[in-house]
């Protein structure tokens, strides 16, 4: 338990630092050669499909789909299912466990103990849930392995996103970076003053203390950051960039296709046929 803290606290910004990273937008593949508004597109039409999906075989034949597409664009297969499938769904899972009981969702009990029971139904219910999570974060986590956050920014500028929003995205990204280095910086120059071994409560009240530390930080980077950006005459009309001309068009009619596809259990006519 030693260091738990430090350890917790530096993974956890440094994992996060890593998924937000566009690791193979220089390679050559499918989405990279997609326009950023058509990329955004897609990957709502795919977040929707998997949210009405009904039964596991239409989230994993999903699930499928996001994996070709992965491949397709020259993502490394690993890291890719690293990413998806790491921290959200074990997060999502956990917080489906009370549905899995006979009081919330009553059925066929599986497991008993004294008058609790865990029931068939409720299995189901957080197995298809967490399947959907899953398959939903995938399309967007490979948009943005393999575009550049600035293209996806420039995608929401083509869509017609209100310009504000679009700015308070752009500077949250930039500073998330900023903030997680800060952390990391926090936790080395502790590491290097520390002479002797501590106890785990203690590493736990110094994490808790290093969290008080950086929203403080975090508030008063964002109130000089403003005082600078105001000082540099924000609030006017910013130039865009020249907009990203790429083929989209077809990407997204094929997006609808697979989607109908999948709703509409088609692959069960076909394989009748």
């Amino acid at each position: 338990m030693k260091g738990l803290a430090e350890r917790t606290v530096e993974e956890a910004m440094n994992y996060f630092k890593r998924s937000m990273r566009s690791e193979f937008s220089g390679k050559k593949g499918l989405l990279q050669s997609v326009d950023p508004a058509s990329c955004l597109i897609s990957s709502l039409i795919f977040l929707f499909t998997s949210i009405i999906c009904k039964n596991l075989e239409q989230i994993f034949l999903l699930f499928v789909v996001s994996v070709v597409i992965a491949v397709a664009s020259r993502i490394s297969l690993m890291k890719f299912l690293a990413r998806v499938l790491f921290f959200i769904p074990i997060f999502t899972m956990i917080v489906m466990i009370p549905s899995m009981f006979s009081w919330i969702t009553p059925g066929k009990a599986l497991f008993s103990f004294c008058s609790i029971s865990i029931t068939e139904e409720g299995i189901r219910k957080a197995l298809i849930f967490t399947a959907r999570v899953t398959v939903a974060i995938s399309f967007p986590i490979a948009a943005t392995m393999a575009v550049e956050w600035d293209d996806l920014i420039e995608g929401f500028r083509i869509l017609k996103i209100p310009d504000l929003m679009v700015r308070i995205l752009l500077i949250c990204y930039r500073y998330t970076f900023l903030m997680a280095n800060m952390a990391v910086s926090m936790l080395t120059s502790r590491r290097a003053r520390i002479l002797s071994k501590e106890s785990w409560r203690t590493s736990w009240n110094w994490g808790s203390e290093a969290v008080g530390a950086l929203l403080l930080k975090s508030m008063m980077l964002s109130e000089m950051v403003h005082m600078a950006m105001t000082a540099r005459g924000f609030g006017r009309e910013v130039e865009e960039r020249k907009r990203i001309k790429r083929r989209g068009a077809a990407f997204i009619i094929a997006s609808l296709i697979i989607s109908f596809f999948v709703v509409t259990e088609g692959w069960r006519w076909l394989f009748s046929i």
